[in-house]
């Protein structure tokens, strides 16, 4: 099985042992509980940090995956699939918040259903999130009653 997540995702703290974890990521995620076993560098959204549109952001990583292929992509999660565990695709998103519900990793997952026909879900994050009140049409209204 293939999920995506966020390194911080509170089922991979208590149980690093029962998954695969591969960085997706351009950073190093420090302070975790588990060190993720492989870095899929090329998934990585090198140079894309800076844009602010998830548009032309979504345009350009497409582009990425395009260039590497389904197949690439395929051989690489079988390889870490061999160690018989679910493997977990991780940034640092947490795409649970209020009004930013995507990162590179959704549009991943969503890229290649639509090339395979094949799903990769986002592993179940139980955890408590913050609502950033900046995100919200309603931070005034919002702020009253915090």
């Amino acid at each position: 099985m293939l999920y995506t997540s966020r390194f911080f995702n509170p089922e991979l703290q208590q149980n690093p042992d029962k998954y695969t974890v591969a960085r997706i990521s351009v950073g190093e995620p420090r302070f975790l509980k588990y060190k993720p076993v492989a870095w899929i560098k090329e998934l990585a959204p090198f140079g894309l940090l800076e844009i602010k549109s998830k548009y032309e952001f979504r345009e350009r990583y497409i582009e990425r995956l395009e260039y590497y292929g389904v197949d690439w992509l395929k051989a690489r999660f079988e390889i870490l699939q061999e160690r018989g565990k679910p493997v977990v695709l991780c940034c640092f998103e947490d795409v649970r918040k209020l009004g930013n519900n995507w990162c590179h990793r959704t549009m991943l997952a969503d890229w290649f259903y639509e090339k395979t026909g094949e799903r990769i879900p986002e592993l179940p994050d139980l955890s408590p999130f913050k609502i950033e009140l900046s995100d919200t049409p309603f931070t005034d209204l919002l702020k009253d009653f915090l």
